[in-house]
């Protein structure tokens, strides 16, 4: 049974995409992911009214090698939500050339998206990976003993001339290095940025261009003998549309956590968030202050106290459980509210 490495916030291994070994040059191999997803919110807050997440994916995919260090796959997404109407929810092509040497991995095409970025959940909410999973694109990734580096540009919408809607894309980049470390501890730097961009010159129709940059610069100290990780960011929001349609231009937050790993499987993450005008368009909406309905609800000020409790583990090869209990304190309105979660996943690897 494996036990898991102490990871930033919350530990996401159940959700992550396979970064299963590549055939070897002139083989092929067939993999399948299969994830099993609950998660409730019980919020009662205008800026984030809940929602429960509750349905199954399967990406069944195929990857072969024609030359060393080089890969093609092809697949499919599927995905169904439970009570909806549809046979199924989702089916999306996976579909992506990739280049592997040394320290890099260069992705075109279907991305190792949502949490496999590792973003902080006010810049990137992983609650993407039950409604919008997929992301193509381009993608970089650097990974060595002391730095890890993933840049990356989801191109989720193009236009044609005169289309009534807006082409859509983001571009973003998680850097995080070490720059010290002793005896059982060690002291890194995390720097992220998104930059959602929605506009374009060709189609027609007045939906103003929208053009949003958020950035983070932190610190994170880990004690590995004792399982504990401290870390603290702080955050900016910009807003640089020619014509913006929120009320505010230029936020600011403070995202802190503390985590504690105890019993193998168990963790418990302490985490304050205190937000001024801070808007995120990937953000995760507890986070923002932006009632997208109605303007009059809108916080200008989030103050956040989150308890989140987790038990992951792997009960057998490839096949992971994860369950969550997170209460949380909204200062502002003095109340407490509830998120659970179960997720089961399943990760299986055929060679040839």
């Amino acid at each position: 049974m494996t036990a898991f490495p102490l990871q930033a916030q919350l530990d996401h291994t159940a959700l992550q995409q396979s970064s299963d070994p590549q055939p070897d040059s002139g083989r092929w191999n067939i993999s399948f992911e299969q994830l099993a997803f609950f998660k409730n919110n019980e919020y009662y807050t205008p800026i984030n009214p809940g929602q429960t997440w509750f349905g199954m994916q399967l990406t069944p995919q195929v990857k072969y090698s024609p030359a060393p260090h080089v890969w093609l796959s092809g697949g499919l997404f599927l995905q169904k939500d439970y009570g909806s109407l549809k046979a199924l929810d989702k089916v999306q092509p996976l579909i992506n050339i990739e280049y592997q040497k040394a320290h890099w991995h260069i992705l075109a095409g279907s991305l190792l998206g949502h949490v496999n970025h590792n973003m902080s959940e006010p810049m990137f909410d992983f609650e993407s990976s039950f409604y919008r999973r997929m992301e193509y694109g381009l993608q970089a990734i650097h990974q060595s003993d002391a730095i890890r580096w993933d840049s990356w540009i989801d191109w989720q919408r193009n236009i044609q001339r005169d289309d009534p809607w807006q082409e859509q894309f983001t571009a973003a980049s998680h850097f995080s290095g070490r720059i010290a470390q002793g005896a059982g501890w060690a002291l890194k730097i995390p720097l992220q940025f998104t930059l959602f961009h929605r506009g374009g010159q060709i189609n027609v129709g007045p939906t103003p261009n929208i053009s949003k940059l958020n950035t983070s610069a932190g610190l994170r100290l880990e004690l590995l003998r004792g399982n504990l990780a401290l870390e603290s960011h702080l955050m900016h929001s910009f807003d640089f549309s020619p014509h913006p349609v929120q009320p505010w231009i230029n936020g600011h937050g403070w995202y802190n956590n503390a985590v504690l790993k105890f019993r193998k499987y168990y963790r418990a993450t302490l985490t304050w968030w205190r937000g001024t005008e801070w808007q995120s368009p990937l953000g995760g909406a507890l986070f923002g202050g932006i009632n997208n309905y109605d303007v009059y609800l809108n916080q200008r000020t989030r103050n956040l106290y989150m308890l989140r409790l987790q038990y992951v583990r792997q009960i057998a090869p490839g096949f992971y459980t994860d369950i969550r209990f997170e209460p949380h304190y909204d200062q502002n309105l003095g109340k407490v509210e509830l998120s659970h979660a179960v997720f089961l996943s399943y990760r299986g690897l055929l060679k040839r």
